[in-house]
């Protein structure tokens, strides 16, 4: 029963944090791809990122990027999930310029993490 019950949990976080970056995007407040997110470090204008799980290339050095920016990286989904999202084919990582929508994703970030950690 508990390991079900994670489950319709971490279904349901994850739900969340797809409608908060599509709320971000409708926003305009994202940075999608490895390009765009690198420039928006580079202004300092990403409040958190997402990488997607299976991400490979510059996935390390965006989040040492955002690490010393003093940004949380939260490691969420796969590519092509990420990538379905956003109509694209893959998507590897995401970069999230606002504060309010990032501190919400960060925290259900952790909330998975957790969730991880009890089973």
């Amino acid at each position: 029963f508990e390991t079900a019950l994670a489950g319709v949990m971490r279904d349901a976080i994850g739900r969340r944090i797809e409608g908060l970056l599509l709320s971000a995007s409708r926003k305009r407040a994202l940075a999608v791809g490895t390009d765009a997110t690198r420039d928006a470090l580079g202004r300092s204008a990403v409040e958190a990122l997402v990488i997607a799980g299976d991400a490979a290339g510059r996935r390390d050095e965006l989040a040492a990027s955002a690490s010393r920016l003093g940004r949380h990286a939260v490691v969420f989904s796969t590519k092509s999930s990420l990538g379905r999202l956003f109509g694209r084919d893959e998507v590897g990582v995401i970069g999230i310029l606002d504060g309010g929508i990032a501190a919400e994703v960060v925290e259900s970030g952790q909330r998975l993490v957790d969730l991880s950690e009890a089973e």
